[in-house]
């Protein structure tokens, strides 16, 4: 009896024990990633279907048949168009990539190239569903994680939106202002909140992050015009000059304007207050007040707004950058404009 269990002590065998117990774990991972495989290729395969009533592109179509290898050519072609504004040929050109493609990874790449495109074109829902199915897929692409944080905030889901951004933490992407731009517009969306907790937890986050000013400046404006006075001496508005402008006389308040040399120069260029004798730095504001004390009235200011990363311009008032995406580096540009009096005109 001694000698059986001997025998089963022989180094030998527990060798030929060991190397069998990894020769099964291997077989079952190689078995278990092939069925994973397959269940990525068929899942991304299915999903791709629900777009082909797009249509396909017809010369990428027959290129991609005539020569396998040329997939890296078409996707340039299908860029060009995407960055000339035709999204709908870039869209076409990228589903008859798909159709062509088998491996999962160089899917998923085309997947988000075509979900930047329908983001550009503005189908919103298509896209989401588009970067939820890469990431079904490859949950840790971080591309892919922030195209859908600024999908989420272009449907205002400001809420889902900070669900992407715990992900992005955990893969060292710097969402810090991110985080507390969507929890701003949380405050300001949510139908839960009173207008007087709104407007305290607003001032909270503005004492937290004074980059944060226009969004929660505009809202004070336009519904709490008490406190939005009380704390606007304290704020910095020569980037946010339009907010000020617009806001219409009888909002203003005349003690918080003489505390501050700034508000003065603003309203005595508006009108709405005497001629304010010291000089102004910008420009416009000291044309406008030269005007006003010359007796003529039919001047104005419009505003531009550039963005201060990349320089670009645009027409109206922006969070987010159209162009780079960067948040909350835009700024107020103001441009003099001619009143036309139109009250003696005749439509005849």
């Amino acid at each position: 009896m001694d000698s059986f269990f001997i025998d089963y002590r022989d180094p030998l065998l527990s060798v030929m024990v060991f190397f069998l117990i990894v020769f099964i774990v291997s077989l079952s991972t190689m078995f278990w990633n092939s069925i994973e495989k397959r269940k990525k290729e068929s899942s991304i395969k299915k999903f791709a279907k629900r777009f082909e009533h797009s249509g396909l592109d017809d010369e990428a179509f027959w290129a991609l048949n005539i020569e396998k290898n040329c997939v890296d050519r078409v996707a340039f072609l299908a860029s060009i168009y995407e960055r000339s504004g035709e999204f709908e040929r870039a869209i076409k050109i990228y589903l008859s990539i798909l159709e062509h493609l088998k491996n999962p990874k160089e899917k998923s790449e085309i997947m988000e190239r075509l979900g930047k495109s329908y983001f550009q074109a503005g189908f919103l829902h298509r896209s989401r569903d588009i970067f939820l199915e890469v990431l079904k897929n490859f949950p840790r692409n971080k591309e892919t994680l922030k195209n859908l944080l600024l999908v989420y905030e272009s449907l205002k889901e400001f809420k889902r939106a900070l669900e992407i951004i715990e992900p992005l933490e955990e893969l060292g992407v710097d969402v810090s202002t991110e985080r507390r731009y969507f929890e701003c517009k949380s405050v300001i969306n949510d139908p839960f909140l009173t207008n007087s907790q709104r407007c305290e937890k607003l001032c909270t986050i503005l004492e937290e992050d004074i980059s944060l000013l226009r969004p929660v400046a505009i809202y004070l404006s336009q519904n709490c015009q008490s406190l939005f006075w009380s704390i606007s001496s304290k704020l910095d508005f020569s980037k946010a000059i339009d907010i000020l402008w617009q806001i219409p006389k009888e909002k203003i308040d005349k003690k918080t304007i003489n505390r501050s040399e700034f508000f003065m120069q603003i309203y005595s260029a508006k009108g709405y207050i005497d001629d304010y004798k010291e000089h102004s730095n910008i420009f416009e504001i000291e044309t406008l007040k030269a005007i006003n004390r010359c007796g003529v009235k039919n001047g104005d200011l419009d505003f531009e707004f550039i963005c201060n990363e990349c320089k670009n311009i645009f027409p109206l008032s922006f969070d987010r950058c159209p162009n780079c995406h960067m948040l909350l580096k835009n700024e107020a540009l103001p441009t003099l404009r001619r009143i036309k009096c139109e009250e003696n005109n005749s439509l005849l």
